[in-house]
């Protein structure tokens, strides 16, 4: 989710920074309430999208910019959507039970 690359390959240091900063800002941040509702269906995945996805969006843009800070990344170059995944699909099948069943 926040694009810093694999914690093995970012030296103590700069994971001590991202560490402190993400504390530090996240500590004024309240804990967003969400609800999730209907599955969404997609030829990937099935994943619960979310509501309000704002408050999913905020505090990733937090943390990307807290980031930022220290870190080189781009605060806003990976696209996201708030969502808790179901399930991922490795094979065709019908989806028409999975919709009935979601209703």
């Amino acid at each position: 989710m926040q694009g810093i690359g694999f914690t093995d390959a970012i030296a103590d240091e700069a994971l001590g920074k991202i560490e402190h900063v993400l504390r530090s800002e996240l500590r004024q941040v309240p804990p967003p309430v969400v609800t999730f509702h209907r599955p969404v269906i997609v030829p990937e995945a099935i994943y619960l999208p979310a509501q309000p996805a704002a408050a999913i969006q905020n505090l990733r843009t937090t943390c990307r910019t807290a980031i930022a800070s220290v870190h080189p990344i781009d605060p806003e170059s990976l696209p996201y959507r708030p969502h808790v995944s179901v399930a991922y699909v490795n094979a065709d099948s019908p989806t028409e039970h999975i919709a009935q069943a979601s209703t």
